[in-house]
């Protein structure tokens, strides 16, 4: 039986850190906006702010839904910020440069069991990310 190298694991947890930052990122725009306006980060539903339809399943995609809709809203035509991908993109790439500089027993460890204590690192980038956001505002 051949040991697997610590370096295997790298891509599957450069993967899996990408799609878990790609949806923390999402999460923290949705908390950036919602909290100072005083509204529920739970309830109701996204919804595009200027004509209020609800945003759809295939429209939450983070990233690729802003990309297809042209950044706009499949409903009016309304502009949606850049920054919402950005925030998206660049909380993916937080995510993945831990991932990366972790050592490779770590890495595996968040590859393949999701403790609180293995992935501690990667909740500071996104804090740091929400407050950043709150201050620069919408």
């Amino acid at each position: 039986m051949t040991t697997s190298q610590p370096t295997d694991i790298l891509p599957i947890a450069v993967v899996l850190s990408a799609i878990l930052g790609l949806v923390v990122g999402s999460f923290l725009n949705v908390v950036v906006y919602r909290v100072p306006a005083g509204l529920s980060i739970v309830s109701p539903p996204s919804a595009c702010p200027r004509c209020g339809a609800a945003i759809r399943r295939r429209d939450n995609v983070p990233v690729l839904s802003w990309v297809i809709l042209r950044g706009k809203c499949r409903d009016c035509d309304t502009r949606i910020s850049v920054r919402y991908p950005l925030v998206e993109a660049g909380t993916a790439l937080f995510f993945v440069a831990i991932a990366v500089r972790v050592s490779a027993g770590s890495v595996a460890l968040v590859a393949t069991d999701i403790g609180i204590s293995t992935v501690a690192p990667v909740w500071i980038p996104a804090f740091l990310v929400f407050l950043a956001l709150l201050y620069l505002g919408e």
